[in-house]
């Protein structure tokens, strides 16, 4: 028995009603593809919302670099990050 969700991936792609560059598939909102644009069958919009987020993060990560150097506490700082990286690990595979 073929669940619902992978019917509607095995099913073939439809173009989009106003656009003939679009090709969706079948279960797309067509929220999604008003002005979406990234990589095709990602939803696009999604896509940039996720890119832009990660990108403040990075950002912030370093502009909290750089104010730790500045307030000379990079050891401080460094003891933080690794420490968080370890318990994050842990945690990961505690709740596998």
């Amino acid at each position: 028995m073929i669940r619902e969700h992978m019917r509607r991936s095995l099913a073939p792609a439809r173009s989009h009603p106003e656009r003939s560059d679009v090709t969706t598939a079948p279960y797309a909102r067509p929220s999604q593809l008003d002005g979406a644009v990234g990589r095709e069958g990602t939803g696009g919009v999604t896509m940039s919302i996720n890119r832009t987020r990660g990108s403040l993060y990075k950002l912030a990560r370093i502009l909290g670099d750089v104010q730790a150097v500045r307030r000379g506490r990079v050891g401080r700082r460094v003891g933080r990050r690794v420490a968080g990286k370890f318990l994050g690990r842990g945690m990961g595979r505690l709740f596998r």
